[in-house]
């Protein structure tokens, strides 16, 4: 079996930017991505000042698919008419999957994630390459467990915004671990700023934390 990247990104005002921000580089490698929510998507997030993607290019969003998938019956039908394609998707993104359980039962849910795995391999046993899944998650640990074990991400992170007294808005980005022990883990600290009236992400810091500070159990909330 080929290699799956699989990133878990936990939910706060900014993970829609990373989910973005991931879509246009990976479409700016010429990878093909599919990007889905269950609701329309309306305006662009702030951008991260000085990536590789910080301009908006009308080829990157054309490598990237936005797909609005409202229910979980609709997500499971679509998953399983997409491992039939004859277009498959390098990259998968997953806007708010716990969403999806809020109208859904637990079974249905499973097999959500079941599918999606499947067919992120199928993406990969496809592409003869590594593929992509990216997902967003909101703060339930009943749910990050499921995802943990169903998809071993090689990276979770939880984002919040940071209680400093200052005019200027600061987001903490956090890597955490789901397991009792884990290695150095890293904290990004950014600043959202105002430019030519558009919102910028601009990176302040950068911190590595020790292996109590990460614990899945230790996690700001």
């Amino acid at each position: 079996m080929l290699d799956v990247n699989v990133i878990i990104f936990i939910d706060s005002p900014i993970v829609k930017t990373f989910l973005f921000e991931s879509s246009k580089y990976w479409a700016s490698e010429g990878f093909p991505v599919h990007y889905i929510s269950n609701y329309k998507q309306q305006d662009l997030p702030p951008i991260i000042q000085g990536t590789k993607s910080e301009a908006h290019t009308y080829a990157q969003f054309m490598q990237i698919t936005f797909l609005t998938i409202p229910q979980s019956n609709d997500f499971i039908d679509y998953m399983i008419n997409l491992q039939k394609s004859a277009n498959l998707p390098k990259v998968i993104v997953v806007e708010d999957i716990t969403s999806y359980n809020e109208n859904s039962t637990e079974t249905d849910y499973l097999l959500m994630c079941s599918l999606l795995k499947n067919t992120i391999h199928i993406c990969s046993q496809t592409h003869n390459s590594t593929s992509f899944l990216i997902i967003s998650s909101k703060f339930k640990p009943e749910k990050l467990n499921v995802l943990n074990l169903i998809f071993k991400p090689i990276r979770i992170w939880r984002s919040y915004e940071s209680n400093d007294n200052n005019k200027v808005k600061n987001y903490i980005l956090r890597e955490i671990s789901l397991n009792p022990i884990c290695n150095t883990r890293k904290q990004l600290q950014f600043s959202l700023l105002k430019n030519e009236g558009n919102n910028i992400l601009r990176l302040s810091s950068i911190k590595h934390l020790f292996e109590e500070d990460c614990n899945f159990n230790n996690v700001v909330l």
